[in-house]
């Protein structure tokens, strides 16, 4: 799947303090999280928490909860299905004057919906 590959690509490439990655499934997010602990990035909430992961893939459902005041970087692995998530999920980056990035993985069909 080319976004994974992209994934990795911009991980190597860029020097990431946190970053949270959003899926729109549970399936999805497990797939993933799976993928980037067999690359040596674990993506646990408790780790992220903590501060020993620098990476988190989540759903947007508990996005709200995640103890983290603001993001650097948050990517959509795949764009939320209405734009309320979608503010809901990019919200969490660069708060109180910091400035934030947010990277979108879309197909054309999921910019077309």
């Amino acid at each position: 799947e080319w976004k994974l590959d992209t994934l990795f690509d911009l991980y190597d490439t860029l020097a990431i303090a946190q970053v949270i990655i959003f899926c729109n499934t549970r399936q999805k997010t497990e797939w993933l999280r799976e993928k980037m602990n067999d690359r040596g990035f674990p993506a646990s909430l408790i780790e992220f928490r903590m501060g020993t992961t620098r990476v988190l893939v989540i759903t947007g459902l508990p996005s709200c909860n995640i103890g983290v005041r603001q993001l650097p970087l948050i990517i959509n692995y795949e764009l939320p299905s209405d734009n309320e998530s979608y503010v809901q999920r990019v919200g969490r980056r660069g708060r109180f004057g910091r400035k934030g990035v947010i990277i979108n993985f879309a197909t054309k069909e999921e910019y077309k919906t």
